[in-house]
């Protein structure tokens, strides 16, 4: 409740003062009182405000009444995601989210040092492997981790002639889903890049930029990732579609949400301070998983 509050607050323009272990102090909340010094106290666990000046008063729906029923589950989140994304590989058999075999291969002995311009030790690193079997054979496996806890997986074929590029696991949610959570949890940035494809996203990440995947380019965002980010310490988010039509349009829908904006700060990532960002602005490339490819690696 804290961080969804100290970021409505930063979406309002507001400063604030912390007092004590759960109030916050700012300039009052009420469009009518023209409030020249801090009179307006909110309880940061309960989302009470009050008016010290003129009495007007905030309740928690103020930030939010959805979000607030989701985060009242925070405490046992960890194991509410691993339910909400668990399924059943065979009827009857107990409900978990089921891992394809690991080849047992390094990344390195199937791709090489690289693969689309990435190091295959920083796949690896992300607990990216190679399966070579079954209904996932000569595929990528992505396991998607949350606090150390599997909640599902994606997959991407190695054969360009493979119809179906990606599988998910089932239960995958796109509207639901951090990824890679745990790594941007160790970037510990208030920030992150929201680019289309998961290739996009680990370009980024390979750099140093916390960025997470909005597999399309819908509104993938619902309130379980609005939760996950708030946790995360996120109070902005960078939106870098690619530089197509349907991108260029999603963009709009993006900068223009007013539920994203009740929690969080919507800009273009071409106003992030960072080299590599600001460049892929200044090329024709469609995506920046080809941008990072073919201008990066190749200066």
């Amino acid at each position: 409740m804290e961080q969804i509050i100290l970021n409505k607050l930063k979406t309002l323009d507001k400063k604030y003062t912390k007092s004590g272990s759960n109030y916050v102090l700012t300039t009052c909340l009420n469009p009518e009182h023209k409030d020249s010094h801090p009179s307006f106290s909110i309880n940061t666990d309960t989302g009470f405000g009050f008016c010290f000046t003129c009495g007007f008063k905030v309740e928690k729906d103020f930030w939010g009444v959805k979000l607030d029923k989701e985060m009242k589950r925070l405490n046992n989140i960890s194991q509410w995601v691993a339910d909400f994304y668990s399924y059943k590989e065979v009827k009857n058999t107990q409900t978990n989210v089921i891992l394809p075999p690991n080849s047992g291969k390094t990344l390195f002995g199937v791709l090489g040092k690289t693969w689309r311009g990435l190091d295959t030790y920083f796949l690896e690193s992300l607990g990216i492997y190679y399966c070579d079997s079954g209904r996932y054979k000569n595929r990528l496996i992505f396991p998607f981790y949350y606090n150390n806890k599997l909640v599902a997986f994606s997959s991407r074929s190695l054969d360009s002639n493979e119809k179906l590029k990606y599988i998910h696991s089932y239960g995958f949610d796109s509207k639901a889903l951090v990824y890679p959570y745990n790594y941007i949890k160790q970037l510990n940035k208030d920030y992150v890049v929201l680019v289309e494809g998961v290739m996009d996203s680990l370009s980024l990440l390979s750099l140093g930029i916390p960025s997470i995947p909005n597999f399309g380019v819908a509104m993938n965002i619902g309130q379980q990732k609005i939760v996950t980010l708030l946790e995360l310490g996120v109070s902005t988010i960078y939106i870098m579609l690619d530089r197509d039509e349907a991108g260029g349009k999603a963009m709009v829908e993006f900068l223009n949400n007013k539920k994203l904006k009740e929690y969080f700060e919507i800009k273009p990532a071409i106003q992030l301070d960072n080299i590599y960002v600001q460049k892929f602005y200044k090329t024709n490339v469609k995506d920046f998983s080809e941008f990072y490819e073919n201008k990066l690696i190749k200066g």
